[in-house]
């Protein structure tokens, strides 16, 4: 198993310092712009958020996305060759990354004791 923490929303694992977060239930959504996909579930457990992804991370319901996250879902929508289609495939990413991080619950982590 690694040892290298990664940012649960962005994807980064460089950054300076970490907030743990924890996700209480597993978490399970769908892609229904493109066939109602299933998306494989994101467990219950322990997280980490680098500083752009925790300090967003109390307004993730109206405040713009961290520009990494934004980045990666406008490159994973720009694939997308119907333009009614990408438009609701960017929609409904932009409100499954909100969805995420309203989930994930602040904690107080000692190493060893969650």
């Amino acid at each position: 198993m690694s040892s290298v923490r990664q940012c649960a929303i962005c994807g980064t694992d460089e950054a300076e310092t970490w907030t743990p977060v924890v996700l209480l239930e597993t978490l399970r959504m769908r892609c229904t712009v493109l066939n109602d996909a299933d998306v494989p579930p994101i467990p219950a457990g322990l997280y980490w958020l680098c500083p752009p992804c925790e300090s967003w991370r109390p307004e993730a319901r109206t405040a713009p996305l961290p520009a990494r996250v934004m980045a990666t879902v406008n490159a994973t929508a720009a694939l997308i060759e119907k333009p009614d289609t990408r438009h609701l495939f960017h929609t409904e990413q932009v409100g499954a990354y909100r969805h995420f991080a309203r989930q994930l619950q602040a904690i107080n982590y000692q190493k060893g004791k969650p």
